[in-house]
């Protein structure tokens, strides 16, 4: 019977001091600021330097790019793809054409 109740005050001994270290534990942690706190409290003070936050510049992306046409990206390699085309098209007719007329003047003076 000792030896179990000397277990029984050991364990409660134990309780109790767990009990402190919670106890000590939930201050800390009321101490601490919360996350969302933190963003707040930035938040207010760059509204209060009068400077713009993430959700400002979003805002003012999205009402500088209304009206405004935008083109995807296959649809500028298309683009892009013909104007190569047609510059490749003048080239070779740039080419043929003073071939044509280099041999022109050979036959005038040949």
């Amino acid at each position: 019977m000792v030896s179990i109740e000397e277990k029984i005050s050991a364990l409660e001994t134990k309780v109790t001091d767990l009990n402190g270290t919670i106890e000590g534990h939930e201050k800390i942690l009321e101490d601490k600021t919360d996350k969302n706190d933190v963003r707040v409290l930035i938040d207010e003070s760059l509204q209060a330097k009068k400077i713009v936050n993430e959700n400002e510049v979003i805002i003012l992306i999205e009402d500088s790019m209304k009206g405004k046409s935008f083109v995807g990206r296959e649809e500028m390699e298309n683009i892009l793809h013909e104007a190569q085309l047609k510059m490749l098209k003048w080239m070779i007719g740039t080419g043929v054409s003073i071939a044509a007329v280099v041999v022109g003047i050979l036959k005038l003076y040949a």
